[in-house]
């Protein structure tokens, strides 16, 4: 039996930092946006990932084919994630195409888009008549002049009833199914709606246009030359949009919040319902909330100690001007899945509140020990657990040349084997991932570009270059790329596994 060799080779590269365009998209491929699609009927919010850019010297700019603010944004990096930007672009119109420029200092790169707005409110049918067809009313119309997308349908309502809610886009007329009471009066409102990519239906509003307002009631006489008979109308304009609620305040009553209001201002309608929203904070960030009475500004000042290195700890308390008993504090650059402490005190009192509350479960960092070894001629990939798990580690995650292997490899398991046999020199890329999820049902997995390269995987020999195995390991990435063989090679049964093989690997 004619033994084999194995020779091991890796290379070490050396390369400069340089400014690099990684990601623009108006997609936000971040767990903590709610909708990932940022394009809406006014507004396109754009999301980058830029490496090595550090501020002040380095900076982002977007330049759009838009009026205002000459075209030009800034690019808005988070302290949190540093190498994810946003910039938010407004005033825009519905419907419409748009470019994207983005250029960064200290690389001659860029990143173009052309981008169009989600469809938007259109404006309201145009000439819009009433005649009388074999004793029944028929409302025709002409489309609107600035739709802001295909119009989808038109809505007619009678008296504040609604008539039909799918009149298709093709009509331009709509008959009444009874027949006309002479001397009836009844108010119609006609409108065109729009679908956005959001599946929500805008249509046109009951004042465009018009000078009216809201829930007011008007008189309409009609006079024609050659009679003196003339014809009134007393007509009410339809509900229009309420200012907000007035006074807000929370009390805790029992341990629960209690949202407190009074009406509104002007209702334009008989109020309907009202809403409340939650204000989610970003995982890595709590925001505390406080409700203080009797502290005038800025005679009295409220603070939160915390047990945290940054800012010395300490954080000064943000009081609303509409709500100025309620302020917030927030408290970032927290690690995840970590006790703390907060305690708020106020001038004027020697009262105190103290809180102990735990940070959401975070990233993972990339697991350890990844290896690869041939096991009855198959692949194995062998691993131990991240050495900051930032939460209990729910799953790990495969992939090969960018196809998922497994996103399902339970938190007990340390190794995996692959399902088909290795074919000889074939050359494969792999990623593991640890994978936690948190509160929110989010999954967050550790990154790419987790860790460094660690100086004792750089010395590696360099000898025997030309007889043929080469294995390469980059921590940095995690990518496992490997490529290996041994000369001379005849296949006994005892080479199932190149740890016990004769194939010995050359350090």
């Amino acid at each position: 039996m004619q033994q084999r060799h194995l020779i091991f080779f890796a290379s070490l590269f050396t390369a400069i930092s340089t400014t690099q365009i990684n990601y623009f998209e108006a997609i936000a491929n971040l767990p903590i946006v709610p909708g990932p699609v940022t394009i809406y009927d006014t507004l396109i919010i754009l999301w980058t990932n830029v490496t090595d850019c550090p501020p002040p010297s380095c900076e982002c700019v977007v330049q759009a084919n838009v009026t205002t603010d000459n075209g030009t944004y800034t690019v808005e990096f988070s302290s949190m994630t540093p190498n994810i930007g946003s910039v938010n672009v407004s005033d825009l119109k519905p419907d419409t195409l748009y470019s994207f420029t983005l250029t960064c200092t200290g690389t001659d790169d860029n990143a173009a888009r052309l981008i169009r707005t989600d469809y938007g409110r259109p404006s309201a049918p145009q000439n819009i008549t009433v005649t009388l067809v074999s004793e029944r009313l028929r409302i025709s119309w002409l489309p609107p002049a600035v739709p802001n997308g295909p119009i989808h349908n038109y809505k007619l309502t009678r008296d504040r009833e609604t008539i039909s809610d799918k009149i298709p886009n093709s009509e331009s007329s709509y008959d009444m199914t009874k027949d006309y009471v002479y001397g009836e009066t009844d108010t119609f409102f006609l409108s065109a709606c729009n679908i956005n990519g959001k599946n929500d239906t805008v249509c046109s509003s009951p004042n465009d246009g018009k000078d009216l307002e809201p829930d007011t009631m008007y008189s309409f006489t009609l006079s024609c030359g050659g009679t003196d008979e003339t014809i009134t109308r007393h007509i009410r304009t339809v509900y229009g949009r309420p200012s907000p609620p007035r006074n807000i305040t929370a009390t805790l009553v029992s341990e629960r919040l209690r949202i407190s209001w009074l009406p509104h201002s002007v209702p334009n309608e008989p109020i309907h319902n009202y809403k409340l929203a939650n204000d989610f904070p970003l995982p890595r960030i709590f925001r505390l909330w406080t409700n203080v009475t009797d502290c005038p500004p800025p005679s009295c000042e409220c603070v939160v100690q915390a047990n945290v290195t940054t800012d010395n700890g300490t954080y000064t308390v943000e009081f609303s001007s509409m709500t100025p008993n309620i302020g917030s504090v927030s408290v970032s650059d927290l690690k995840p899945d970590t006790l703390y402490s907060f305690t708020l005190t106020c001038t004027g009192t020697d009262d105190n509140a103290a809180r102990l509350i735990r940070t959401d479960y975070g990233r993972p960092s990339a697991p350890q020990n990844i290896t690869v070894t041939l096991v009855s001629e198959r692949l194995r990939i062998s691993w131990l657990p991240p050495a900051v798990p930032n939460g209990p580690i729910h799953n790990y995650k495969l992939i090969r040349d960018r196809e998922t292997i497994s996103s399902k490899i339970p938190n007990s398991e340390s190794s995996y084997d692959m399902t088909k046999y290795y074919v000889d020199r074939e050359t494969d890329t792999f990623f593991l991932s640890a994978c936690n999820i948190n509160e929110k049902h989010d999954t967050v997995c550790s990154s790419p570009n987790d860790g460094e390269l660690a100086e004792q995987d750089a010395k590696l020999n360099m000898q025997n270059l030309a007889e043929g195995f080469i294995f390469l390991m980059n921590h940095s990435k995690l990518n496992i790329s490997f490529n290996f063989y041994c000369s001379n090679h005849v296949k006994t049964d005892k080479d199932s596994d190149l740890s016990n093989s004769k194939c010995p690997i050359t350090t």
